[in-house]
């Protein structure tokens, strides 16, 4: 029993992790309707960049954390700036293929200026020391980067649905030409949903970097988002939050109860037969909305 509560407990934390990824994916697609391959390039580049302004510059741990984000914010807006707002009305493809060029783009400045497969250690700032509760064994590391994960998404969550521009976000989510015809500023609105996707993305980056060290493999993470994120449902922000903790539960789950008779490590499968399963009963995923279109 207390394998059990541990594998629950530890698949809590990673997929709170995968939910805060996925939240940057959802962003773009509900506003911009293109689905961004490149979160995981974005969480990659996030990640190495709080390292290079804490070890590299030598700033403070605070001050390299929010110069990180800064540069999230400045990443963003030089995305959509200079890359996707040129493709605005063309065909849904020419936008995945871009998407798909950035995160190889985004892969060769890293191993350019960082080298590949390097093995970086950030300075210690969050606590790694052991908590133990009821024979279960957590890390308060990965304890206080939980609680974190589930304020960010929160407070994006609290943004999203009551702030002006939240409000504006939805609209435009909607239609894209009904929000013109109300006055909202499309153009302000893609730069927004860009700009929170490459923070959300960054803040994952820094908290793994903070567990696992930062290298090239990061970006891998983006893998189990999308089945995330395709789970959830591609335009619901508590779904993606909902799947993202079941993805994680059952990583472990499968670790615990498969890998003794598989004789295989089967977490790297887990999500992607999740998603089969589910999108074969609802192809919208579980909290996506039902499109219909009538001719």
């Amino acid at each position: 029993m207390a394998e059990l509560f541990q594998a629950l407990a530890s698949g809590l934390m990673v997929g709170s992790l995968y939910s805060l990824v996925g939240v940057g994916i959802v962003v773009i697609y509900k506003s911009t309707h293109v689905f961004n391959f490149a979160q995981g390039g974005l969480l990659m580049v996030g990640a190495y960049l709080a390292w290079c302004f804490m070890e590299q510059v030598g700033m403070p741990i605070w001050l390299g954390l929010i110069c990180s984000l800064a540069s999230a914010v400045v990443i963003g807006f030089i995305i959509e700036r200079f890359g996707m707002r040129k493709l605005v009305g063309q065909p849904i493809l020419s936008l995945i293929i871009v998407t798909l060029a950035l995160q190889a783009f985004i892969d060769g400045v890293v191993t350019l200026f960082w080298g590949d497969y390097n093995y970086l250690v950030y300075p210690t700032f969050i606590p790694p020391k052991p908590v133990e509760f009821s024979n279960i064994i957590l890390s308060l590391q990965h304890i206080i980067i939980f609680f974190i994960t589930m304020l960010v998404i929160s407070l994006f969550i609290i943004f999203f649905k009551y702030s002006k521009w939240g409000l504006d976000m939805r609209a435009v989510a909607e239609d894209h030409q009904a929000g013109m015809c109300m006055g909202i500023s499309t153009k302000i609105v893609f730069i927004l949903a860009w700009v929170i996707a490459t923070l959300l993305a960054t803040i994952g980056g820094i908290l793994l970097g903070s567990i696992n060290g930062v290298s090239t493999t990061l970006h891998h993470i983006a893998g189990n988002c999308f089945p995330v994120v395709l789970l959830g449902g591609l335009e619901s922000i508590p779904g993606v939050l909902i799947a993202g903790l079941m993805v994680g539960v059952l990583e472990y789950l499968s670790g615990l109860y498969l890998d003794p008779i598989v004789g295989a490590s089967t977490r790297e499968i887990v999500p992607y037969i999740i998603l089969v399963l589910v999108l074969i009963v609802k192809p919208y995923g579980l909290f996506g909305l039902v499109r219909i279109e009538r001719i």
